[in-house]
């Protein structure tokens, strides 16, 4: 004998109250090829998001770059969060995310990060790549939810601060535990 469910999300359809994208409030966002207008909006987002943030002129020097690409997370018209990522031959390279406070851990950043994945192939780019500095713990987390993998450390790799980066990457087809 079953029992009928108490509990149907009307979003996935899931009835794990525990897993459900309701419990765990995501909301869903248009992702869009960032615009010039948007510059203002994600320096102000990239300002608040980590104690080494890129100023709005280094955001510009590296936007311009022929083959890197930005793309931003917009709900009812405001931007709250955006990625910055560069196309190489074989990989994809995460160079920047970041949600604004208000709008963290509401499912925006896995919904940025889903849009990086759809982009991948297994003829033309297999992989996203990214450095995360060793003291955000938080990104790290982040990413290791989102199946990236530690792969490597790179020792002194910011200038900055000497502070070691690890290397984590997405790998289509990766299901090894």
């Amino acid at each position: 004998m079953s029992i009928a469910p108490e509990f149907v999300c009307i979003l996935c359809l899931c009835n794990d109250i525990y897993q459900c994208c309701l419990r765990e409030r995501r909301r869903m966002v248009e992702t869009r090829w960032m615009l010039t207008k948007d510059l203002d909006a994600v320096a102000a987002i990239e300002l608040k998001s980590s104690e080494f943030y890129m100023s709005r002129e280094d955001l510009i020097k590296l936007l311009r770059r022929r083959s890197v690409v930005a793309m931003v997370a917009v709900d009812n018209e405001l931007i709250v969060g955006f990625m910055i990522y560069e196309l190489m031959n074989r990989r994809i390279q995460l160079l920047n995310i970041a949600v604004h406070n208000k709008h963290i851990r509401q499912g925006i950043g896995k919904q940025l990060i889903d849009r990086l994945k759809s982009k991948l192939s297994a003829k033309r780019r297999t992989k996203i790549s990214t450095e995360v500095r060793e003291s955000n713990l938080n990104t790290q987390l982040f990413l290791k939810q989102q199946e990236f993998r530690g792969t490597e450390v790179l020792r002194d790799y910011f200038p900055d601060t000497h502070e070691d980066a690890f290397v984590m990457q997405y790998t289509i087809g990766d299901t090894d535990e």
